[in-house]
């Protein structure tokens, strides 16, 4: 990283008036700035312990009536907004955030965090100090072994972690304002240098309220910014449909995985054979071995479900981490959960997922702090043990209580191993949408290879702009996918994403899906969405606003995704920019001039089982699609064909012994 500092004293012939009893307030800010596009300040404000006030008596301490970040940024590229109590979606025109606010407690520990932007920049801002949350780490109530409840200091350590700096916070006299306002001079005539463009700017200010500095005292007030997307920016955005999970809970074989999905890449969760014991997959290492090796030797990658948060009962190490006194098993005045536990494990425990196995036995699990610097260790050391001599592929993470370094000295770690691999390691997470799903992570991204939010997902109540803010990863560079069943897929595919199979309970099939995507030739295509300042496709009619379309296109091939967000059916034209296309290379120049010219360009519909029935039409046609909701007809997967019906005809598979997207 790149590290910067400034300091100096304050006097009243600065900028800003300095408040009678504050000359000889030192100000210091220092910064650094990696090379994953966090930049990582603090500003301190200080009195030395002999300083003296204007009147040359000694000094009585400073108190400031407020302390302000201000952040301005351009307004029409911050049109989206997490955090700050407003779930992903449309940034308000104006918000009002105290930090006295009343919120739920599951959801506090956002509230340090915000995220601005649209799909092609953005920037959050944290809070929280570097590593600040550790401080957190043990801070609990429990009873020791003689029954006595024991109590840390709750106060500040909870605040780190839940409103992101005791500082800002301030006693409840902190808060946040985000308004829309004429770019100031200083500000306007960096956006002109930048684009020639003043505008209008997003002002997001945090301000502390009355601050008093004491003599001898200093007070930090720590700021993180990323900058997103933290990959691929001002890259063309490619869409995902190549990486296909099986995801496993029961036990399936090999060859039952690669005959749902030719070459998937196997999740191996927590609870089936293979994988018994939550976060601790060490105790059955020659069954994973000789699975991952089948999986390999039929073209199958395999992840396994390894985290922390939770720890099995039956690791290994068990007794000996109790015995280090609440570091890494939680303590807790209520211990409850299986009886194995209460028995045998008795008081200074959490207890957290327990489930009984096919074998009939139970794995019983106690909560593991996060920010536990030496379990951190464990944990990635156990990544790396796994891949030399189980062969694995990537993890899984449910959920991802790490500070960035962890992950950061696990992708550096993880390099040498790999390297010469076909396939990278990759790194999976999933979380719930409960809160703002992207806030906790957003910083690990960088590391990260996709996300699949699930659980509390509302997708059926979510508009455009809150899959794109909310669900898909598209503000922030990674790829996604949606989990449950088949009722939005639809929608989930105008953002390039598809469920993934999870067989325990079968509710999802992308695989016809899947299948009509390869006979397209997009695994991989590029993607242009309805988000893009200028999308490739629009959609025309009086039901415009309620319909949405994304063009796809790779190597001789174009395809539209189109889907309804409306309770009713919805009729609908698009048009598709020609000339762009050829433009950006994705079409022949004579193709696109014949298209715009003569008005002979088709849209095919090939037949999809459970997605769409055939049809064509004309490239202006009006189309209907039914209300959301309806199970069927709520999207399209159209392929484009410039030259109408005398053109190249690609035709479609058969696949799992029926035809699944017919003829042409």
């Amino acid at each position: 990283g790149v590290e910067w500092a400034s300091s100096g004293a304050l006097s009243a012939g600065e900028t800003g008036a300095v408040p009678d009893g504050c000359r000889g307030l030192i100000v210091e800010v220092r910064g650094e700035l990696q090379t994953d596009g966090l930049a990582q300040l603090g500003l301190t404000l200080a009195v030395p312990p002999h300083a003296r006030g204007g009147d040359g008596q000694p000094h009585a301490g400073c108190a400031l009536s407020n302390v302000q970040l201000a952040v301005p940024l351009r307004e029409a590229a911050t049109r989206l907004m997490n955090g700050f109590d407003v779930k992903g979606g449309p940034r308000p025109s104006e918000v009002d955030f105290k930090w006295d606010d009343p919120v739920e407690h599951r959801t506090r520990g956002l509230n340090c965090r915000v995220w601005l932007g649209g799909p092609d920049a953005g920037v959050q801002l944290n809070l929280q100090g570097v590593e600040q949350a550790k401080l957190a780490a043990s801070s609990h109530c429990g009873q020791d072994d003689a029954g006595v409840l024991r109590c840390d200091d709750l106060g500040d350590a909870q605040y780190n972690v839940a409103l992101g700096s005791v500082v800002w916070r301030n006693r409840n006299r902190g808060g946040a304002t985000i308004r829309v306002e004429p770019a100031r001079r200083q500000v306007a005539r960096r956006l002109r240098l930048a684009s020639g463009d003043a505008g209008a700017v997003a002002m997001l200010v945090v301000h502390t309220g009355r601050l008093v500095v004491a003599v001898g005292s200093a007070v930090t007030l720590p700021v993180r910014l990323l900058l997103t997307p933290v990959r691929g920016g001002g890259e063309p955005r490619v869409a995902d449909f190549a990486t296909r999970y099986f995801h496993m809970q029961r036990h399936t074989t090999v060859q039952q995985a690669v005959a749902s999905a030719p070459k998937p890449w196997i999740v191996l969760h927590q609870g089936n054979q293979l994988n018994p014991y939550i976060n601790y997959p060490f105790l059955t290492v020659d069954a994973l071995r000789k699975y991952v090796a089948e999986a390999h030797a039929a073209g199958a990658r395999v992840k396994l479900y390894y985290t922390v948060r939770e720890l099995s009962a039956s690791a290994a190490e068990f007794w000996a981490l109790r015995s280090l006194g609440g570091e890494v098993i939680v303590p807790s005045k209520s211990e409850g959960g299986h009886a194995w536990l209460q028995e045998h494990v008795r008081s200074n425990y959490s207890a957290a997922w327990h489930e009984r196995l096919a074998d009939g036995e139970v794995d019983a699990s106690v909560h593991t702090p996060a920010f536990t610097t030496r379990w951190d260790n464990y944990w990635l050391e156990g990544i790396l043990w796994l891949v030399r001599n189980v062969d694995i592929d990537g993890i899984y993470l449910d959920g991802a209580p790490y500070e960035r370094s962890v992950l950061r000295r696990l992708r550096a770690a993880l390099e040498p191993l790999t390297a010469q691999r076909a396939d990278p390691f990759l790194l999976d997470l999933h979380a719930s949408c409960y809160g703002n799903p992207h806030l906790p992570y957003a910083e690990l991204y960088p590391y990260i290879d996709s996300v699949w939010f699930g659980e509390q997902c509302d997708y059926a109540s979510y508009s455009p702009e809150q899959w794109l803010a909310e669900v898909s990863g598209i503000p922030f560079g990674v790829p996604g996918q949606v989990l449950g069943n088949n009722r939005e897929q639809w929608r989930a595919l105008v953002f390039g994403m598809t469920c993934r199979i999870y067989p325990d309970p079968h509710t999802c099939n992308p695989r016809p899906l899947w299948v009509a995507l390869d006979a397209l030739g997009l695994r991989s295509p590029r993607m242009v969405g309805w988000w893009e300042r200028e999308p490739l496709v629009d959609v025309l009619g009086p039901d415009a606003e309620r319909v949405r379309a994304t063009l796809f296109a790779s190597a001789g091939s174009i395809a539209i995704a189109v889907a309804s967000w409306s309770a009713s059916e919805v009729r609908f034209a698009l048009r598709v920019d020609w000339r762009r296309l050829a433009s950006l290379g994705l079409l022949s120049a004579a193709a696109a001039a014949a298209a715009a010219a003569d008005q002979h360009a088709q849209l095919v519909a090939p037949a999809i089982d459970g997605f769409q029935q055939a049809g064509s039409w004309a490239a202006t046609a009006w189309l209907s699609l039914q209300p959301r909701g309806s199970g069927t007809g709520e999207g399209l997967l159209l392929q484009v064909r410039p030259e109408g019906s005398a053109g190249k005809r690609r035709r479609l598979g058969w696949a799992w012994g029926k035809s699944l997207l017919g003829r042409r």
